[in-house]
C-alpha cells in the first residue's frame, strides 16, 4: 500500500518539479493523486496503532516486556518514515510554488497526518511523531513512562490521526467543488 502511495508522491514531485501548475492542471496533478492515495497511508497509520495497543495490553497482562512491541514498531516505522518523507519534500515544493492558501493549506493537512503524538509525562513532556513511537515502548521499558500513560498517548494519537484526515477530506472537498466549478463555467 506504502508502495503505491510514494509512487503516486514521485510523480507529483516531477510534476512540480517541471513546473507550477495552474487552475485545473493543480487539482488534477497534485491534490486528486494525492487524496486517493491518501487513505491507504492512513491506514497503515491507523493499523501500527491498532499493533501497538494489542501489544501494549499482552504485554501488561502477561508482564512481559515491551520487547516484542519495540522490534514490531520499529518495523513499520522504516517502513513509514520514508512516505513521511516524500510527503514534506512535497509540501516544501507547494509552498515554494504555489500562492494558492488552500492548495498549500492542503499539502500542510496532508503532512499534519504523520505527526499524531503529544504526550506529558509525569517525568518530562514528550513530544513526538507515529514514526517515534518506538522510543515511548523504550521508556515504558525503562519504567520511564507507565503503561496507562502511554496507552493514553496511542489513544490520542489515533483520535489526532482521524481528527487530522477529516481536516485533509474537507480541504479535498473545498478544493473539488473550486475545480468542478471553474471547470465546467470555464469560457
Amino acid at each position: 500500500m506504502v508502495d503505491l502511495f510514494l509512487r503516486a508522491v514521485d510523480k507529483i514531485i516531477d510534476l512540480l518539479r517541471a513546473g507550477a501548475r495552474s487552475g485545473s492542471r493543480v487539482f488534477e496533478d497534485l491534490v486528486e493523486p494525492l487524496f486517493n492515495e491518501m487513505p491507504l497511508v492512513v491506514q497503515d497509520y491507523l493499523a501500527l496503532f491498532r499493533q501497538a495497543e494489542t501489544v501494549l495490553r499482552a504485554s501488561t497482562e502477561d508482564g512481559r516486556p515491551a520487547d516484542e512491541a519495540i522490534l514490531m514498531i520499529q518495523e513499520r516505522r522504516e517502513q513509514l518514515l520514508a512516505t513521511r518523507r516524500k510527503v514534506q519534500q512535497l509540501t516544501e515544493l507547494v509552498e515554494e510554488q504555489y500562492n494558492d492558501e488552500k492548495v498549500r493549506g492542503f499539502a500542510r493537512a496532508i503532512t499534519a497526518c504523520f505527526y499524531s503524538f503529544s504526550i506529558e509525562s509525569d517525568r518530562r513532556e514528550i513530544l513526538t511523531d507515529g514514526s517515534t513511537l518506538v522510543e515511548l515502548f523504550e521508556l515504558l521499558k525503562a519504567s520511564q513512562l507507565r503503561s496507562i500513560e502511554l496507552h493514553d498517548a496511542i489513544c490520542e494519537a489515533r483520535r489526532n490521526l482521524e481528527h487530522s484526515w477529516v481536516v485533509v477530506t474537507r480541504l479535498y472537498a473545498e478544493l473539488r467543488l473550486a475545480y468542478l466549478h471553474n471547470h465546467r463555467y470555464a469560457p
